[in-house]
């Protein structure tokens, strides 16, 4: 059981970084002048 667990766990920091390099963080949808400026 503890093997499935540590499974999903690396699957789900996986996903979490992912999802962070992807740039589709909430945190981070406010545009900044400099995005803008660089055309996105």
């Amino acid at each position: 059981m503890r093997f499935v667990l540590s499974i999903l766990a690396a699957a789900i920091l996986i996903a979490v970084i992912a999802y962070a390099m992807s740039g589709n963080d909430p945190v981070e949808q406010q545009p900044s002048p400099h995005a803008i400026d660089q055309g996105g």
